[in-house]
């Protein structure tokens, strides 16, 4: 056992070195990869890139790779996508010609985008003609790619009576010249998001009927004329009795 301070001494006998030279170390290979994109969505293929793994003496034979979510593939570079949301463990396991290997591993995040989420009020929802209904989409959700929130840019307002409008504000007032129910669609607009759209739809109804302690016209249908001389006829009866009632009592 050599301690600090001792000196070795070399010297040759028979031409051979002596003490004898350590026996040479074969080094492992490198594992290393990459994946683009870098956080993919659900149902988008990423691709995996083991070319950065290193030999370091021999030659690599074998890529193996296992991605997390009971999938694996064999090769240099490969392809998979992911059918739910959530971050895996990657990892690759390289061997090489001498039968040495080397693992390694990487998290990677798969995300679930979303679109915008269309939503309105109508008020009031029961008008009359000529009447501004206020339609406030201020409730709507911009969209999601993923990593960034996708603004609604638009709102397409189609009011059921051929009139359509598009805003970049959420708030828009619209009169209707006749009665009846109208169904109106809002479709909002988020680019960049997926989708990019989403659409909803609200019923109003406009009366011709005046609100408001004005004077209203009503027209009295046939059976209603008639259940009125009925009426009367039934009161001219029984005053008719009533009179002769009395006039048969005096006598007595």
């Amino acid at each position: 056992m050599l301690a600090d301070g001792d000196i070795i001494a070399w010297y040759y006998e028979n031409c051979t070195m002596w003490p004898p030279s350590p026996p040479t170390m074969t080094p492992h290979p490198k594992a290393s990869f990459t994946w683009t994109p870098l956080i993919p969505k659900v149902g988008q293929t990423a691709t995996f890139d083991a070319s950065a793994s290193k030999p370091n003496g021999g030659t690599i034979v074998d890529y193996a790779w296992s991605f997390g979510d009971g999938s694996f593939a064999h090769g240099k570079v490969v392809a998979h996508a992911y059918n739910s949301p959530g971050t895996y463990t990657v990892t690759l396991n390289v061997t090489d010609s001498n039968g040495l290997w080397s693992v390694e591993q990487k998290q990677i995040t798969v995300v679930q985008p979303h679109g915008p989420k269309a939503n309105f009020t109508a008020v009031p929802e029961t008008a009359k003609v000529g009447e501004k209904i206020k339609f406030d989409a201020s409730a709507s959700l911009p969209g999601w790619n993923g990593t960034h929130t996708m603004p609604i840019k638009e709102y397409r307002w189609n009011f059921g009576d051929g009139n359509i409008t598009v805003t970049s504000q959420p708030i828009i007032y619209h009169s209707y010249s006749a009665a009846g129910n109208y169904y109106v669609t809002l479709t909002v607009y988020a680019p960049g998001a997926t989708p990019e759209t989403d659409s909803t739809t609200v019923r109003v109804t406009v009366l011709t009927v005046p609100v408001g302690g004005q004077s209203v016209s009503v027209e009295t249908s046939n059976v209603e004329k008639g259940l009125a001389a009925y009426l009367v006829s039934v009161a001219v009866v029984a005053v008719a009795f009533a009179v002769f009632r009395r006039k048969a009592v005096g006598r007595r």
